[in-house]
């Protein structure tokens, strides 16, 4: 109950603009290695496997790491929460001429057509979610739009429909490299696989 009246908390306090971004130039894989570490027992208690693809050169954004950490867990959570047992979640942290571009997809329940443009909306759920007793409110995606729009960036998801799987996309804006180098950089190449 507590968590999820911090999670409906936090919806109100950031799509009334109460939130202020604490703005640093970011290696976006290094967020990625550690988003993946943060959900990787809940991957392990359900019997997935979590595959994870980071460029193999850094995506500097200009953004907040708590925030954009915060982003990616709960893609990843959702990813984990609805696939079944011995299912598949990947994590892509790349880039293309547009930008930084970061994929969470998995092989679980997916997302009817009808409900694609609207799963971002405030309370929205499918009813997969009114089969799970740990299904939240709905308020964890309209979190994520309204951070990732926080950010000058977009998110799309995308789905083949019920049993075929879910593929969210969050694109940022790329910024130049900064004049010191990110302390931790060595631990986000260390993640890093050829596509």
């Amino acid at each position: 109950m507590a968590r999820l009246l911090d999670d409906l908390l936090e919806a109100s306090r950031v799509t009334q603009n109460k939130i202020e971004l604490r703005r640093h130039v970011v290696d976006l894989r290094l967020i990625a290695a550690e988003a993946a570490d943060a959900v990787r027992s809940q991957v392990d208690d359900k019997g997935l496997t979590l595959a994870i693809d980071l460029d193999p050169e850094p995506l500097w954004v200009h953004g907040d790491s708590a925030r954009l950490q915060q982003v990616q867990i709960n893609l990843l959570s959702n990813a984990v929460k609805y696939t079944p047992r011995g299912g598949h979640v990947l994590l892509r942290a790349g880039r293309d001429a547009a930008g930084a571009v970061l994929v969470v997809k998995d092989d679980g329940a997916g997302i009817p057509s009808e409900m694609l443009e609207s799963v971002f909306d405030l309370f929205v759920q499918g009813r997969h979610t009114i089969d799970h007793a740990n299904g939240g409110l709905g308020v964890g995606l309209t979190l994520v739009r309204a951070l990732v729009g926080m950010h000058g960036g977009s998110v799309t998801a995308g789905s083949a429909g019920d049993g075929g799987g879910s593929e969210f996309v969050v694109r940022l804006p790329l910024t130049t490299l900064p004049e010191q180098p990110v302390p931790s950089q060595e631990r986000a190449a260390a993640w890093a696989q050829p596509s």
